[in-house]
């Protein structure tokens, strides 16, 4: 008879496992556990098995035991394997093994002594909602008792709009500083700007994000005079701890930034530890003018064209002449020389002035984590693939909550060809930031890679709410779009997939690598001419990373053909020619 929930212990945890089975009772729920000793037995039971895929929810009791038991681990692999929900609950910390790694990705893990918190989950999940909505709902906390917040986008009322920058770049200073604080996990830029021009009620924004508490505001500058507003807010009771009101000049600004990161932390009852105070108080920049020229490039850098990259360098380098000593800036110099080294303009003088924008930056702030972010960036495109990886785990090292740091690590082992040690990395941003849908991509790429299609497809289903939501509310995103439709040709969503993509690679605005994509899915699906004159455009609007072409699994069924060869060898002589050009200039 199908239960709701099934419960996972090792046989010396059956204490604890017995205490909370009594408690679910009590609330009405049917549990089935064992209770014949399993860890012993012979044989894994066939009424295991089928007592699994007749419960609604798999509740796994974590602890030293059951980390290191085997049938605790086929238990959660079939649980896995079956689409239940699953609902991690710690009895002790432990360092869990690979195997559990998958399973329990992205989702939050509740602590066995907080029993309301299990008895609120598994309410919702009896409404129906998911194991990973109803844990984000429940409990402020994660697993490892980070708090979870999200700043927002603040809102730009000057009279003719005319500050957008402003407004986002206070949402990624407060950003910056709250997510480094010890005891704080605060989803990036892309899980947020999804509410810039629509944003539901608080209650629906912590859901969707995770997160029990908000951070929104609103700008208003004319000339040099500013006045902003900004609130903390609690959604789970949809009431508001703090807010504040700020008036002063754009040079009081490093100071008010700083006194709102404060002032939440008071709200929160965080207790600051000594790192978080030089934190708080580290500043980019102390030139007003230079900090504007280099939020308005982070707005350029968001476009990704080859126009707002330019526009972005330009009010960079117009920054580090206000202050030579401003090494963020540096950092942001050389991350777009390599973006547009591998992006538009594939010349050394790319690289050579990304390594000298980064020396610089090291040698006025060598424990910035930016650095190490465009330093790998720079040795990847370099061929230094050693050197790219330690610097992204210096990243980790110096900034070990940031999803960036692990989406980097990420990215270098999967350049690497350690798909495994990658997914790895993608797996623990999820658990940092569920609602990261490039992490949720790439953590399929990976499974792709792994020729793993199993979790390749449960990765690509987890994730296909997510870019449903994001591409509802950014219609325009076309990086995004071309990842959605490989989601769907994962799924043997052909049909929806190649819609997709032919709206995609025959836009007037297509860039080389969204129709480099585009052509992969097309020759996954079998049609090569097709495939080889979406190719054919994407070097022509210029895709041109040679080393794809040669490794690119997707492309294995046209390598043998003439049209193929003759456009890779096409392709090397404009990399060889745009060479030559270089050197003579």
């Amino acid at each position: 008879m199908p239960t709701d929930i099934f419960l996972s212990y090792s046989r010396s945890d059956s204490l604890s496992a017995d205490v909370l089975t009594e408690r679910l009772r009590r609330e009405g729920h049917t549990v089935w556990m064992d209770t014949s000793g399993i860890d012993g037995a012979l044989n894994w039971s066939s009424e295991i098995v089928k007592a699994i895929n007749e419960c609604k929810t798999f509740l796994f009791l974590i602890s030293g035991h059951s980390a290191s038991s085997h049938n605790c681990a086929k238990e959660l692999q079939l649980a896995s394997e079956k689409q239940k929900n699953i609902l991690p609950v710690i009895i002790e910390d432990v360092q869990l093994p690979v195997i559990f790694e998958y399973p329990l990705a992205g989702l939050q893990r509740l602590k066995f002594d907080d029993t309301e918190s299990i008895v609120k989950t598994l309410a919702k999940l009896r409404e129906g909602k998911s194991a990973l909505d109803a844990m984000m709902t429940m409990s402020a906390r994660s697993d490892t008792g980070f708090l979870r917040l999200a700043v927002l986008p603040f809102e730009d009322l000057s009279p003719n709009h005319e500050n957008d920058w402003f407004a986002e770049g206070m949402m990624d200073e407060l950003t910056g500083t709250l997510g480094s604080l010890s005891q704080l996990i605060v989803p990036g830029r892309s899980s947020v700007m999804v509410y810039k021009k629509d944003r539901p009620k608080a209650s629906i924004i912590g859901e969707e994000l995770g997160v029990r508490y908000i951070v929104e505001g609103t700008v208003r500058k004319i000339g040099e005079k500013i006045r902003i507003f900004a609130s903390l807010t609690d959604t789970k009771t949809n009431t508001q701890i703090w807010n504040n009101k700020f008036d002063g000049t754009f040079n009081d600004i490093f100071d008010f930034q700083e006194s709102v990161a404060r002032q939440i932390a008071a709200g929160l009852k965080l207790k600051l530890t000594t790192q978080d105070e030089k934190r708080i108080e580290q500043k980019k920049t102390e030139n007003s003018e230079a900090y504007e020229l280099y939020q308005k490039a982070n707005i350029y850098l968001s476009r990704q064209t080859r126009e707002d990259f330019q526009n972005a360098l330009d009010c960079l380098n117009e920054a580090v002449e206000l202050d030579p000593s401003f090494a963020s800036a540096y950092a942001f110099i050389s991350l777009i020389h390599t973006n547009l080294f591998v992006r538009y303009e594939h010349t050394d003088n790319h690289l050579s002035d990304a390594k000298e924008a980064i020396e610089k930056a090291r040698q006025l702030d060598p424990d910035l984590p930016d650095i190490y972010r465009a330093l790998s960036d720079l040795h990847l495109q370099r061929g230094e693939n050693e050197k790219a990886l330690e610097a992204a785990k210096k990243m980790i090292e110096l900034d070990p909550q940031n999803p960036i740091s692990h989406g980097q690590l990420g990215f270098i082992y999967a350049q690497l060809w350690m798909p495994e040690e990658s997914a790895k990395h993608f797996n623990e941003l999820l658990r940092i930031q569920p609602t990261y849908i490039i992490a949720h991509f790439n953590l399929c790429l990976k499974y792709e890679r792994l020729k793993d299609v199993s979790k390749r497809n449960q990765a690509a289903e987890r994730a296909l709410p997510y870019f449903e939501e994001h591409l509802k509310r950014n219609p325009d995103d076309r990086g995004q779009k071309i990842n959605f439709a490989i989601l769907l040709e994962y799924l043997d969503r052909k049909e929806e997939s190649l819609q997709i993509i032919d709206e995609l690679i025959t836009g007037s605005n297509a860039d080389g690598t969204t129709i480099y994509n585009g052509a992969c899915i097309i020759a996954r699906q079998g049609d090569n001419e097709k495939a080889l004159m979406a190719l054919a455009k994407a070097v022509e609007k210029g895709f041109i990373y040679l080393d794809t072409f040669h490794t690119d699994p997707d492309l294995d069924g046209l390598r043998s053909m003439p049209e193929f060869q003759k456009l890779v060898s096409k392709l090397e002589e404009k990399i060889e020619t745009e060479k030559l050009r270089v050197q003579g200039m």
